[in-house]
């Protein structure tokens, strides 16, 4: 006797989009600029949806830069996740978000910089999958995510420099709820080499803790990444370079109970015409 696999039907189902985009750039001075951005989104099963963006430029002084920006967006839910067979939910709405940012840089020549920036993002509706029913749901109410980076980047000498950066971020769902799969504390450090005139090589450590995620969103393990990249100037027009992905080969989780990938290599050559 033998046993089937079951029987999985295909998900199905259409929908129709239509969307104009617009962009305004202005420079009312020479150390401002700001720029406009329109979208209006015709959506056969959610109707229309007019979202825009707004920013800022203003170069303080020549080494000191404030950039300012806010949006709002709309996301309908995907195919899949309204007509999966198994996991779909066809009473999802769309996701509608508010977002803000502002942020400092400070620039020390060419080649060093330093950057601070603050974020605050406000969804609506977020789709989550839920563990309980093993769907898609909508999350009723606010889901907030708050944060600041740091960034920069500084010479070691002409042909070595060091780059980091540093994101904390608090995500809430309603009622205080954790969000999952959001790290509290994402690291990177990195350096940049030019070895010769034609071989260049980077390499970057990133640090991802306090995570949460699982069924009744427990604390995931912190993990860290090695990666590893090599380019290789063929011509003026060609380059042939080497990836390595997870280079220690850290045995990790992205998400709680799916495997990730162990050390990984990639080799190839681009060209430009």
């Amino acid at each position: 006797w033998s046993v089937f696999p079951p029987l999985i039907l295909t998900p199905s189902g259409s929908v129709e989009t239509k969307a104009v985009f617009a962009e305004a750039l202005y420079a009312p001075a020479e150390d401002l600029d700001l720029s406009l951005t329109v979208r209006h989104d015709d959506h056969s099963s959610f109707g229309s949806k007019t979202t825009g963006r707004a920013a800022l430029a203003w170069r303080i002084q020549p080494d000191l830069i404030l950039r300012a920006s806010a949006a709002t967006g709309f996301l309908p839910p995907s195919l899949y996740e309204l007509h999966s067979q198994v996991y779909g939910n066809p009473a999802l709405q769309p996701e509608e978000s508010k977002s803000f940012e502002i942020g400092l840089e400070k620039r020390y020549g060419d080649d060093a910089f330093a950057k601070v920036t603050f974020f605050s993002t406000e969804v609506t509706n977020r789709i989550d999958y839920d563990f309980l029913t093993n769907s898609y749901q909508q999350v009723t109410g606010d889901t907030k995510i708050q944060g600041m980076e740091l960034s920069g980047r500084t010479p070691l000498s002409e042909r070595v420099a060091l780059f980091g950066s540093y994101t904390l971020t608090r995500a809430e769902g309603p009622n205080g709820g954790k969000v999952v799969r959001v790290p509290q504390h994402d690291f990177v450090l990195g350096v940049d080499a030019a070895l010769t005139d034609r071989l260049s090589g980077t390499l970057t450590v990133n640090r991802i803790a306090e995570r949460y995620d699982g069924f009744v969103a427990t604390r995931a393990p912190d993990y860290t990444l090695v990666n590893l990249s090599v380019n290789y100037a063929i011509s003026a027009k060609a380059e042939a370079y080497l990836r390595i992905e997870n280079l220690l080969d850290e045995q990790y989780q992205s998400v709680s109970n799916y495997n990730s990938s162990g050390r990984a290599a990639y080799f190839g050559v681009r060209t430009s015409f």
